[in-house]
């Protein structure tokens, strides 16, 4: 679980597959 925003395209991509 990512306890972070995102902070470009490639770590939001990271960011949703983490989260969902």
């Amino acid at each position: 679980m990512a306890l972070r925003l995102p902070t470009s395209a490639e770590e939001l991509k990271t960011f949703t597959a983490l989260a969902f």
